[in-house]
């Protein structure tokens, strides 16, 4: 982060990160980790808890829940709202297979508990990604999202 916060082409009074699947969960990591960097954020279909994935991907990677509980809880996103300080949009397919909506809702509900404004977007007819007419809107939707949250 200090080499991107040292380029002098860098505005660090607007940044912004957007990522879908792991990157989603790349993002709201980023956003929990790094609040003070990042001003907006959007995490399409976002893992927030690996406990919730697919287990051949998850455990070739991480081992079994059993094998490596740290592991699972240092990655695991869904109580870490509290830590948001930027704005957060959270877009999910309800039908998602991959990305379980569990995960979103998990996160939105832990935001909820602790006072924190995420926004939400579903696209109920969708599942892990979003084809489509629906995805020409959905890029809008991202564009619109950052630019008006960065003031630009």
């Amino acid at each position: 982060m200090s080499l991107m916060k040292s380029l002098p082409y860098i505005d660090t009074t607007k940044m912004a990160c957007f990522g879908w699947s792991f990157g989603g969960f790349m993002t709201t990591s980023l956003m929990t980790k790094y609040p003070d960097l990042f001003k907006v954020g959007v995490a399409g279909g976002p893992v927030m808890d690996w406990a919730l994935y697919e287990v051949m991907y998850t455990e070739r990677y991480m081992d079994t829940p059993k094998e490596n509980p740290l592991g699972y809880n240092k990655s695991k996103l869904v109580d870490k709202s509290e830590s948001l300080k930027g704005r957060l949009l959270i877009l999910q397919g309800l039908q998602d297979d991959v990305v379980l909506p569990q995960n979103a809702d998990l996160f939105l509900n832990d935001g909820v508990k602790k006072r924190k404004l995420i926004d939400f977007y579903p696209y109920s007819a969708h599942p892990h990604n979003v084809r489509g007419r629906d995805r020409t809107q959905m890029y809008q939707k991202i564009e619109d999202y950052i630019k008006t949250h960065l003031g630009i």
